[in-house]
């Protein structure tokens, strides 16, 4: 993954901080974050492409 594209997926989920939030708050066993409005997903992005995003832009980061 190149930094425009760790950018891009970061800002699309809100943020550095939001998700730093997502894997901290992220059960072991969880393997994909989903957003959803009801019973549609709207987003659904694996935890270990969100975490190698974060590495790509040197961002720290604690997992549960």
């Amino acid at each position: 993954m190149n930094i425009e594209t760790a950018q891009k997926l970061i800002e699309n989920l809100g943020g550095t901080e939001k998700a730093k939030e997502i894997i901290k708050n992220c059960p072991k066993e969880c393997t994909v974050y989903r957003e959803a409005i009801g019973n549609i997903v709207i987003k659904e992005i694996p935890i270990g492409v969100i975490a190698t995003a974060l590495a790509v832009l040197g961002v720290d980061y604690e997992q549960a």
